[in-house]
């Protein structure tokens, strides 16, 4: 398990990551970022029981998506708020390849921080009900 100082944990991280997070979409994952203006990375991971009915495969791709990072945190970029939200391929898929996927999906970070934020379906569902 990744240390707790680098998970994102609370509830209003999680929604701005929907409503100002920049998605990049890979073949396992995609993954939200959000940049940040204080030196810290937090990373955190999302296994959908829409996707993966059983407990068991929820948490075993969340072990080889922990597992990935833990071996490329070097790799990752600082400043950044990063959300991966795991794909059905993931549970299956040959483990270097997931991790290639996701250090190609990081290549394309700069880029997607240069589009304008694109809110995830669910955040604007719940942003048109408080209004």
């Amino acid at each position: 398990m990744l240390p707790r100082d680098k998970r994102l944990t609370k509830k209003r991280d999680f929604l701005k990551m929907g409503l100002v997070g920049r998605p990049i979409y890979g073949v396992y994952t995609t993954l939200r970022i959000r940049s940040l203006q204080k030196p810290e990375t937090k990373v955190a991971f999302l296994t959908s029981t829409k996707m993966f009915k059983l407990a068991v495969d929820r948490n075993r791709v969340k072990r080889r998506l922990r597992e990935i990072l833990r071996d490329i945190w070097n790799e990752l970029p600082s400043s950044m708020h990063l959300l991966f939200i795991a794909k059905p391929e993931a549970l299956h898929g040959d483990f270097l390849k997931i991790k290639e996927d996701i250090r190609h999906m990081l290549t394309k970070v700069s880029d997607a921080l240069q589009k304008p934020a694109r809110p995830s379906p669910r955040a604007r569902k719940n942003a048109v009900k408080k209004r």
